[in-house]
Formats: structure tokens, C-alpha cells, sequence
């Protein structure tokens, strides 16, 4: 069972956003829960505030930076 945590994160393409990191059955994009198996919630995985990552989206990749994460 995965654990749920909170991540904001800003885009370096303009933008601040928290995302809830969830299971594949609890993922709802709209309502800003992405799950830990999708190219932005598997880039937030086992990293920390401040790191910059990358992910490999469906419409490319982007890079953003990890503001805070909370359990």
C-alpha cells in the first residue's frame, strides 16, 4: 500500500502547483491527485524540497523544481 504525500512543486515553465501523490486507484488529475506510477508523480519519488527533476510527459518532457513535500 502506498503511502499518500504532498508535493508542491514549480514548474520552470511559470507556475506553483501541490499535487498529491496517490495509488493508481485514487489518482484523479482534476482534483490534483497524480499517481506514483505517472511521469510526474514517479519524479517526485525518493526525492527531496529543492531538487530540480525532469519527467517524461505524453507531451514531452519538463523539468520542474520540488518546493516541499510532506507526509
Amino acid at each position: 500500500m502506498y503511502c499518500p504525500k504532498e508535493a508542491s512543486v514549480l514548474a520552470i515553465f511559470g507556475g506553483e502547483e501541490k499535487y498529491t501523490i496517490v495509488g493508481s486507484t485514487e489518482a484523479d488529475p482534476y482534483k490534483n491527485k497524480l499517481s506514483y506510477e505517472s511521469p510526474i508523480g514517479a519524479a517526485c519519488l525518493n526525492r527531496a524540497a529543492g531538487e530540480t527533476v525532469k519527467a517524461n510527459t505524453p507531451g514531452g518532457e519538463i523539468e520542474f523544481k520540488i518546493l516541499s513535500i510532506e507526509k
